[in-house]
């Protein structure tokens, strides 16, 4: 069972996951205490730091004046993202468009 664990583990830390590791220990039954603190440094401490940074950069912000204006805040930037990606499904479908209507004009001259 110990060389299961050790593989996934080796195997979760190279696509990214390596903080689901302690979930699988803890469902074996491997000291929970000593599980609980890895999960807490592996996931726990990165979720709080990248809260505290949007927490700070939505509280600054909008104090901070440039001569284009006031700097976005984390609720501008997401909707712009979502714009983003919204402008960028349009573009595919008109790109697929586009390139439909030249095979049925290819296939026409042919």
């Amino acid at each position: 069972m110990e060389a299961v664990l050790n593989r996934a583990s080796t195997y979760l830390g190279l696509v990214g996951l390596g903080w689901f590791v302690p979930i699988i220990r803890l469902g074996a039954g491997r000291s929970p205490a000593e599980q609980v603190r890895e999960l807490w440094r592996q996931l726990g401490i990165p979720l709080l730091a990248i809260s505290l940074f949007v927490l700070a950069w939505s509280g600054v912000a909008p104090k901070i004046e440039t001569s284009l204006g006031a700097v976005p805040g984390p609720a501008a930037v997401w909707d712009e993202a979502v714009l983003l990606v919204e402008d960028h499904k349009a573009q595919r479908e008109r790109q697929e468009a586009f390139y439909e209507r030249q095979e049925e004009r290819n296939a026409a001259t042919l």
